[in-house]
């Protein structure tokens, strides 16, 4: 949308993106995008008043829930011994807005985020906690 006062003002959108329905009205315009494909995005919105141009940029994220969480197996544990719990997150993206808990019961065991992770697709992440069992 825009404040300006002409009433011949045009706007736009310019992206990557594919776009399918249009809906205007006197200061505004609304451009549907459909079919994203991109893990990351920057369309840019216009408005040309004048012969000035305003613009702003939009950032879009595309997100993945995880195809499938796999807590592996623990054999039949020992006291005392240590052991590694593991938990894949297949296929989800972007990993550096995932947060994976293990927890037991109402206790929280290990929380793991990966805000250093930079790639944007899907993928994989595995996450491992060392436990000892006690006998409470």
């Amino acid at each position: 949308s825009t404040t300006c006062q002409n009433p011949a003002a045009e706007g736009g959108l310019e992206t990557s993106l594919t776009k399918a329905q249009v809906k205007r009205g006197p200061g505004w315009k609304a451009q549907e995008v459909v079919n994203i494909r991109e893990w990351v995005s920057f369309p840019q919105c216009y408005f040309v008043c004048y012969g000035n141009v305003s613009l702003a940029v939009a950032h879009i994220t595309t997100y993945r829930l995880p195809e499938r969480v796999v807590l592996e197996p623990l054999p039949e544990m020992e006291l005392g011994r240590a052991y590694n719990l593991t938990c894949w997150v297949l296929n989800v993206a972007p990993v550096r807005h995932l947060t994976v808990t293990l927890r037991l019961g109402g206790r929280t065991l290990h929380t793991e985020t990966f805000p250093n992770h930079t790639g944007a697709a899907a993928d994989d992440v595995t996450v491992t906690h060392e436990i000892s069992p006690r006998r409470q």
